[in-house]
């Protein structure tokens, strides 16, 4: 099975997008978690829930993050302040 290496490349192009300051890295992180999820299914390591859920939930959370502080800078600029 390739999953896992399918699983760990997109989790490494994920966070090489995150250190370009790019929030869509985040969302590739959620995708790569989903086929860790997959992978720790089909492979019965129950384990690796362990690592996925809490990186999936903070992928979220930070991808969130990311887009408040946009948004909130967005409108300091165009309130002039």
């Amino acid at each position: 099975m390739c999953l896992d290496w399918i699983a760990a490349a997109i989790a490494l192009l994920g966070v090489y997008i995150i250190g370009t300051k790019n929030k869509y890295g985040f969302l590739i992180c959620i995708i790569s978690g989903v086929i860790w999820c997959i992978v720790a299914s089909l492979t019965r390591v129950h384990g690796l829930f362990l690592e996925v859920v809490p990186m999936f939930v903070l992928n979220i959370w930070n991808f969130n993050k990311w887009r408040r502080e946009e948004i909130n800078k967005q409108e300091v600029d165009q309130s002039g302040i």
